[in-house]
């Protein structure tokens, strides 16, 4: 996938994911990350002055488009947004656009959308919420990184699975593959469902956890990897096979 970055991260994101259970303010943390004062790792602090801003709708670098369910956006509000993002920062290094249920992007605004996000000012961030990415033309999305921002359907974990998940996230933080091995060299002894509900749990630790501990970008990333283990599994691969395939992609992630 092509993505515009800037040098420290990305420039435009999908978040693709409904905003019931807190999406809405996940989006906004995520903004709040690229300006925070005092960043914890990949996450915003939410006490310095810059996030506290953002968390509050109070910031004049951070322009929020929101109309509501079920309206159209037009082209008119990208070309606003576009004239506003030629203007340099006010306070902050960068400027943040976020756009939810960007899935009501007419055609026209999207094209318009399109141009900004090809050639966009170097301190210009979009965030574009959207309940499925596939509602955007492919050639938004190809400027774009996509991250999930949880799934269509919950997904009830046993503690077990909830204790896998969580270690096996705190293990691909120290980004150190021998401490990954160790980790997944016992579990190719789980049952096949076991090692399925495990997986589901991690993926579902690192949406939780969005933007906090590492970027949206790595977050986009094990999920997917990740998913393609789930799906190998349910497709009857080997699980110990399983364990080291998934070992080797997240490991990779790192090089």
């Amino acid at each position: 996938m092509t993505s515009s970055r800037s040098s420290d991260g990305f420039h435009a994101l999908i978040v693709e994911g409904e905003l019931r259970d807190g999406g809405q303010e996940a989006v906004l943390r995520l903004a709040a990350a690229r300006l925070c004062l005092s960043p914890q790792g990949a996450s915003a602090c939410l006490s310095c002055p810059q996030c506290r801003k953002v968390m509050e709708g109070v910031h004049p670098d951070v322009s929020v488009l929101d109309i509501g369910y079920g309206k159209e956006i037009t082209v008119d509000r990208i070309r606003a947004m576009r004239s506003d993002a030629f203007i340099r920062p006010f306070e902050a290094e960068r400027k943040i656009y976020v756009v939810f249920r960007s899935e009501n992007l007419n055609v026209y605004a999207q094209n318009a959308l399109l141009k900004l996000l090809e050639e966009p000012p170097p301190y210009a961030v979009f965030l574009l919420q959207a309940s499925s990415a596939s509602s955007l033309l492919p050639t938004v999305r190809s400027r774009c990184v996509t991250l999930r921002l949880a799934d269509s359907e919950p997904v009830v974990m046993s503690p077990e699975a909830d204790e896998r998940g969580e270690a096996l996230y705190t293990a691909f933080l120290k980004r150190d593959e021998l401490a990954l091995a160790r980790l997944l060299w016992p579990w190719d002894k789980l049952p096949r469902a076991e090692l399925s509900a495990a997986l589901q749990a991690f993926c579902a630790t690192l949406r939780e956890r969005l933007g906090r501990d590492i970027s949206p970008e790595e977050t986009a990333a094990a999920i997917e990897n990740t998913i393609k283990i789930i799906k190998a599994l349910d497709g009857n691969a080997a699980v110990g096979i399983c364990c080291a395939a998934l070992c080797a992609r997240l490991s990779a992630m790192w090089t």
